[in-house]
């Protein structure tokens, strides 16, 4: 976890790399039938999960269709993306591929656009009781008009938009899914 997960451990893992490149893995080919550390060790894995099981802490992964849905619904929700690369493009941070083609695309139809901060350009809104904040990707100033580009809708996603353009009307917001997206990179979508 720590190697995957933080800065520090991935550098670590750069630099174990880096000095160990053209070694064989000292554990090259030891199984728990010719090792008796491996033995050992896959013993104590296997008594760990079972009693984890007896005692009801570890369930295993055997889940009703409709249960995965609940979890996959209950994950989007709860998603705060990060997954997108993120790319400077004349001078701005945009988040995917899908923000980085839109933007050469604003360019080179030479329409002015401005990447929205999350900290400053916010939307306000409220859904289920409570407020919540939404910033759009990109703001054409000379048209008025918020883009907010779309590849996947996650979880609320649509709920959210859905409030947002109904608490904030005089928000113009065009939302941008592959369609419109693949329109935009043939030159056929007129703002």
């Amino acid at each position: 976890m720590w190697r995957a997960h933080t800065e520090e451990g991935k550098l670590h893992g750069k630099i174990v790399g880096a000095l160990n490149k053209g070694r064989p893995s000292h554990r090259k080919g030891l199984t728990k039938e010719n090792s008796e550390e491996i033995r050992k060790t896959s013993e104590k894995v296997k008594n760990t999960v079972r009693r984890k099981v007896l005692e009801g802490i570890f369930v295993p992964n055997i889940m009703s269709k409709e249960a995965r849905r609940k979890l996959s619904v209950d994950q989007s929700i709860r998603n705060r993306g990060g997954k997108c690369k993120w790319f400077e493009y004349n001078g701005q941070k945009v988040q995917g591929t899908w923000e980085l083609n839109v933007a050469k695309k604003l360019d080179e139809m030479n329409i002015k656009w401005k990447k929205l901060s999350s900290k400053k350009d916010v939307i306000g809104y409220v859904l289920n009781g409570k407020e919540k904040s939404y910033t759009p990707d990109f703001y054409l100033e000379e048209y008025k008009l918020y883009l907010e580009i779309k590849g996947y809708w996650w979880g609320n996603d649509k709920e959210k938009m859905q409030a947002v353009r109904e608490q904030a009307p005089e928000k113009n917001i065009l939302i941008i899914e592959k369609e419109q997206y693949k329109k935009i990179l043939r030159n056929e979508l007129v703002w």
